[in-house]
């Protein structure tokens, strides 16, 4: 009797299963094919927020993915193919677009059930055809017109502002540059997207910049600012309206950005300062080519960096005067070794280093501080925290003064649970360093720091308390 009431309990169980798979339609089991439309299917859990529209979002995803990105052979994507990848993150680019501005799509059917809700959507293909080719045609005007107003600017002498148009060109069609975009210029068919990256390519060709002086002395670490005149010409024409880069490639130190070039093409450049001690630095001065124009595709970037890296620049020599910055450098006891090995080792960027406080000019204390914290479960293997603190403090011996205190406090990283002590406090060790460089490079850059004379050498020694107060990341 048990045995004939648990087939019969299992009879209805499986009729239910069978009734509910029947009632699922023939999309939702499997999505359609066809050769008219592309077609997608896309389900969301009623348990999400706004199911239904993010079940559309996953349908219109999944019809676009049976959209195929062909590149043309004619193109400029084939042209100038960067590398491989940019094939491939183009394609994707071209879909995610799509994805956000496709049109005139239908609802064929929804399906749901106590859980899942379903929507089935559809694209007609020549419908879809017709609307990339109608928007194709509008990019290639709007791109024709730019490259031919990018043209009559440069031919008044407006070079950036041409660039900038090219650029602009150039967005328009950043979406189609994987078809043949030609247009029809002066009785000639020309490939439009070929033409605005070949001019852009070459807008600054002729250009020459030259400096006055093109080399400078200064003393490190001094507010001894020094003017720059820089001049820009194009095929000995003064061009205007051009903005500069300037920054250091040996050495360091402060440089005030350049302005715009004037009507004769010359701008300034203001040397605020240097704070490395290297006898020979050196400035480079070139176009900024982030002034005339961003683009949206990152594979156009891509394209733009090549052209730009062709781009003229010059040099500022400075040469630093010898005269030495000395410092005594101290730690406190059971610091972190790694920590202070590694700034030492920045910190003689700046002074020079010496053995005794009574010979130095400014007294720096490094202070660090390590400790482990507890275990983190990973996915492969156990990670475990590190706290990690490190602080740097100048002091001026001159007039017994602090200068600057700053540094990270119990900054938190993870190393692998099963490396040895020595390795955990290297790996916290330098991100802490990581931390510390640039904040230093910045205070040295705000400091006005000099040697002592002979008549400050008597002076009581400066107490540096390591628990003062501190800059925290």
């Amino acid at each position: 009797m048990k045995t004939l009431k648990y087939i019969l309990a299992l009879y209805i169980v499986l009729q239910g299963v069978v009734a509910t798979a029947q009632e699922r339609p023939a999309w939702v089991q499997a999505k359609p094919s066809s050769m008219i439309y592309y077609t997608g299917v896309g389900m969301a859990k009623k348990s999400d927020k706004d199911y239904m529209k993010v079940a559309k979002q996953h349908a219109l995803s999944d019809l676009i993915s049976e959209i195929e990105v062909e590149i043309s052979s004619n193109s400029l994507l084939k042209k100038q193919e960067v590398n491989f990848k940019y094939s491939e993150s183009f394609a994707q680019e071209i879909k995610t677009q799509a994805t956000a501005n496709i049109e005139q799509y239908e609802l064929v059917d929804t399906w749901s059930n106590r859980n899942e809700y379903w929507c089935y959507y559809q694209l007609d293909k020549q419908t879809y055809e017709q609307i990339v080719a109608d928007r194709i045609n509008t990019a290639v005007r709007k791109a024709y017109d730019a490259w031919t107003s990018g043209n009559s600017l440069l031919d008044g002498g407006k070079v950036s502002t041409a660039a900038e148009m090219y650029c602009k060109g150039l967005d328009y069609l950043a979406p189609y540059l994987n078809k043949n975009l030609t247009v029809s210029h002066q009785g000639q068919t020309i490939d439009i997207a070929s033409e605005l990256y070949k001019s852009v390519s070459t807008v600054f060709d002729g250009l020459a910049i030259a400096c006055e002086p093109a080399e400078i002395t200064m003393v490190p670490m001094q507010n001894n600012k020094q003017s720059i005149a820089v001049g820009v010409w194009k095929n000995n024409v003064p061009v205007r309206d051009v903005k500069l880069f300037a920054q250091f490639t040996k050495g360091d130190g402060s440089v005030a950005q350049p302005v715009l070039t004037n009507s004769n093409g010359v701008t300034e450049i203001v040397v605020e300062g240097i704070t490395s001690k290297l006898a020979n630095q050196t400035i480079k001065v070139g176009l900024d080519a982030t002034s005339f124009g961003r683009l949206n595709s990152d594979y156009l970037q891509e394209l733009l960096a090549n052209a730009t890296s062709r781009f003229p620049y010059t040099t500022i020599s400075i040469k630093a005067e010898t005269t030495p910055i000395r410092a005594f450098l101290c730690t406190t006891e059971g610091g972190d070794e790694n920590i202070v090995n590694g700034m030492t080792q920045y910190v003689a960027n700046y002074f020079d280093l010496v053995a005794d406080e009574a010979s130095a000019d400014y007294k720096i204390l490094i202070t660090s501080e390590f400790k482990i914290g507890r275990k983190v479960q990973g996915e492969l293997y156990d990670m475990v925290e590190i706290f990690a603190t490190g602080t740097i403090t100048i002091a001026d011996l001159t007039n017994n003064t602090v200068l600057t205190s700053f540094g990270v406090n119990n900054l938190r990283s993870l190393a692998p649970g099963h490396d040895s002590e020595a390795k955990v406090r290297n790996t916290a060790a330098r991100e802490v360093i990581k931390k510390l460089k640039p904040e230093f490079s910045k205070k040295m850059k705000e400091l006005n720091l000099s040697p002592r004379t002979s008549q400050t050498l008597e002076r009581e020694d400066v107490v540096v308390d390591p628990n003062m107060p501190h800059y925290e990341e």
